[in-house]
């Protein structure tokens, strides 16, 4: 390649991670200092991006670019990980297992309990009593996957309503429609102290693993409960969501 050709390619580099820089540092900078909810919904997939534009720049050895980007990816990584749990579930040692499973076309679990209670078209709640220790926990399966934000705001309300009435431990499963980090659902969880203890699960209507997608399903108890494994099972078809089977672990 010749002195001219090579120069103006090394432009084009400057130029394009110049650019990227500028917007992942804009976006960045809303998604901490403005409410804008659109940000915050799709905040994962801004993160998804500065990894993206970090391995680019390494890859054409562009490395304070890639030092740049870098910083952006451990902000952005600290905040997601203030509100959710990226590569592991929370867990316990020692402990009573269970098993659960999720299935959005059938929220009524009758598998758990004889009677699934409706609490709304998209709320089932179930008595499951561990065999071991005796104890009955209020498992609260949800699909909110459909539903308009208006909508989820209302379900949500509805939802804390619920769990707060509650006494018996509770755990909640489901597909909540957008993210951990959405700012409806941080209000609900810091309303009710209810945590997330699942590792991000990117599954969704017809797809197994769509890392594109935001991850919007989720498992929420409080302390005392843990979750050692998930298996997801590719759906039968593009129109049916994926099957989840949860193991879980009763703290002794």
């Amino acid at each position: 390649m010749g002195y001219l050709a090579q120069k103006k390619k090394n432009i084009r580099e400057i130029n394009f991670l110049t650019i990227g820089w500028v917007i992942v540092a804009i976006l960045s900078g809303l998604l901490f200092f403005n409410s804008m909810t659109f940000l915050k919904n799709n905040f994962f997939i801004i993160y998804i991006l500065n990894i993206i534009l970090v391995l680019y720049s390494l890859f054409i050895r562009r490395f304070g670019f890639a030092l740049l980007f870098l910083t952006i990816v451990v902000v952005n990584f600290f905040h997601i990980t203030s509100t959710s749990r990226l590569f592991f579930n929370k867990t316990y040692n020692s402990g009573e297992v269970f098993e659960i499973s999720y299935d959005a076309d059938n929220l009524a679990d009758y598998t758990i309990d004889s009677v699934s209670k409706m609490v709304t078209n998209n709320i089932f709640s179930s008595l499951l009593k561990l065999p071991t220790n005796n104890k009955d926990i209020a498992v609260i399966k949800l699909d909110f996957s459909t539903l308009s934000l208006k909508s989820r705001q209302k379900q949500l309300d509805t939802l804390y309503k619920f769990v707060v009435a509650q006494d018996i431990p509770v755990i909640v499963i489901g597909d909540f429609g957008t993210t951990v980090w959405h700012p409806d659902v941080q209000s609900f969880l810091k309303k009710s102290s209810l945590k997330v203890i699942n590792k991000l699960i990117f599954a969704s209507k017809g797809i197994k693993n769509n890392y594109f997608y935001k991850p919007s399903f989720y498992v929420l108890s409080f302390d005392g409960y843990g979750v050692k494994d998930i298996k997801v099972t590719s759906p039968s078809s593009k129109q049916d969501y994926p099957n989840i089977n949860l193991s879980f672990i009763a703290k002794d």
